[in-house]
């Protein structure tokens, strides 16, 4: 579970990315902290959301993912 929320809030943050260098004041800030560059130049707009989508997609499939430990009985325990 928790690993989906933070794919989840990471893929929205590379929604958010997409578009704007939030929360960020200008891109040269947002390429140092995040990408550790001094030239302010950010991956093109539909390759970051394509990741965002990729990592909601991963969330979603950990989600479906039944855990072993669920609903299932285990030779030796008991």
């Amino acid at each position: 579970m928790a690993l989906s929320i933070v794919l989840m809030a990471v893929g929205v943050l590379h929604f958010i990315w997409a578009f704007s260098p939030w929360p960020f004041k200008d891109v040269v800030t947002f390429t140092k902290t995040i990408g550790g560059s001094d030239d302010g130049v950010v991956p093109p707009g539909p390759s970051t959301f394509l990741v965002g989508l990729a990592l909601i997609g991963g969330a979603v499939l950990t989600l479906m993912v039944k855990s072993p430990s669920r609903g299932s009985a285990r030779a030796g325990c008991g």
